[in-house]
């Protein structure tokens, strides 16, 4: 994943700082869209080299799934989704199924199976004798509008949304273009980001079983296991361990990992009461 490459050579900060002076030339009215020349990951200065022409041009770029950069930020930072699953919030996640596009409106399809008006988070294109114009559809009548724009930055997609009434910028980044899949589920952006960043790749078990972990939320040579995944939310709950399910098609176990230098641990997953979670004895080990 881009991301995991420019979030570790902690570049991600000066490349969105040097962003959002670009993003904000725009001035009054509308933020309009422009896009960016080839910039290593190491570059802080941003030149724009031009807006994009058309309604098609915008589309291939924002199709996909995007994370908080700030959810990412943290997640890098301490390696655990329960410790990070505050962070980026209330919107962690969008994505945009271009194919799917009603009129002028692409829809957020995360987070949508009840259809909560505060998550919806829409994009609205809209082409203008100017250029084209992005703004984010919240749901909420009243809210100031949410205005959308891009950067792209070596082999990284940033999306920044913009309140126009005080000028705060949230960043996405892009994790894919194309939903991935396990079995005959869809992968949201979140869990392909976890996944990625934290276990994609080969392991090697305690007993010399090569073991890999695919972003996808599958993995080979876990004993039985075919698929895996990895909590990703609180639900409420304070204080809760980092926890995996694994399964295949006829069962399933849940496990409290730890990742530590290269180590990967799973133990007994233990309730300590309707609210309190804890591991219990170690059951598996892998390391990189």
């Amino acid at each position: 994943m881009a991301t995991k490459s420019l979030l570790r050579m902690g570049q991600i900060s000066s490349v969105l700082t040097a962003t959002i002076g670009v993003f904000l030339l725009a001035g009054s009215g509308s933020v309009m869209i422009s896009g960016c020349g080839d910039k290593s990951a190491t570059d802080s200065t941003a030149t724009v080299q031009g807006e994009a022409n058309s309604k098609e041009e915008i589309l291939k770029i924002i199709n996909g799934g995007w994370v908080s950069a700030d959810y990412i930020d943290a997640l890098h930072r301490v390696h655990s989704p329960m410790f990070a699953a505050e962070a980026g919030r209330p919107v962690q996640e969008m994505t945009f199924d271009v194919s799917k596009m009603k009129g002028d409106t692409v829809y957020n399809t995360s987070g949508r199976l009840n259809f909560i008006e505060g998550n919806r988070y829409d994009l609205v294109i809209t082409e203008t004798n100017n250029g084209v114009v992005l703004v984010i559809n919240d749901g909420v009548e009243g809210n100031a509008e949410i205005k959308a724009t891009y950067k792209i930055s070596g082999s990284d997609t940033l999306l920044a949304l913009i309140n126009s009434a005080t000028n705060d910028t949230n960043w996405y980044v892009n994790q894919y273009k194309t939903v991935p899949r396990k079995g005959d589920l869809p992968v949201s952006p979140l869990e392909y980001c976890v996944n990625n960043e934290l276990l994609a790749g080969e392991w090697t078990s305690a007993s010399g079983q090569k073991v890999v972990f695919n972003a996808n939320g599958t993995v080979t040579g876990w004993d039985a296991w075919t698929m895996y995944s990895l909590e990703v939310d609180k639900f409420g709950v304070e204080v809760q361990p980092d926890v995996i399910s694994a399964y295949n098609d006829k069962k399933g176990a849940t496990y409290v990992y730890t990742l530590d230098n290269g180590k990967l641990s799973m133990y007994e997953y233990m309730s300590e009461g309707s609210e309190a979670w804890t591991r219990g004895k170690l059951v598996a080990e892998f390391t990189r």
